[in-house]
């Protein structure tokens, strides 16, 4: 699987990088700010999911959900925030995400999307 992770946070976007890299054996792409994603997806249209967060600069990840439902991108959303609530959950799921996690992401979390190894 190709994933595409958005997080302006480096240390944040260096530990999910490695875990989906390394115990989900998945290429992984990355970029370091709202903005900046939308020249990764335009490189690699074939992306299957992209992972990003909530608050970063350049664009909001409920400004790249728009985006990316808008253009009819096939990849398969999931927003994430340190301040993820069941409402900015629920608002994700209707805006087209997959889900919404907080951060920090478990480890359960992604193996029981089937984006790990158990």
């Amino acid at each position: 699987m190709k994933i595409l992770v958005i997080d302006d946070e480096k240390p944040v976007r260096d530990i999910l990088v490695m875990t989906l890299q390394t115990l989900g054996g998945h290429v992984v792409l990355e970029a370091d700010n709202g903005a900046k994603w939308i020249e990764v997806l335009q490189q690699y249209p074939d992306i299957d999911l992209a992972i990003f967060d909530l608050e970063m600069p350049g664009a909001t990840g409920f400004e790249v959900l728009q985006h990316m439902v808008e253009s009819g991108h096939p990849a398969r959303r999931i927003l994430m925030s340190a301040k993820m609530t069941p409402d900015m959950e629920e608002e994700a799921r209707a805006k087209g995400a997959e889900c919404g996690i907080y951060k920090p992401y478990l480890i359960k979390i992604l193996s029981t999307m089937g984006l790990i190894g158990k």
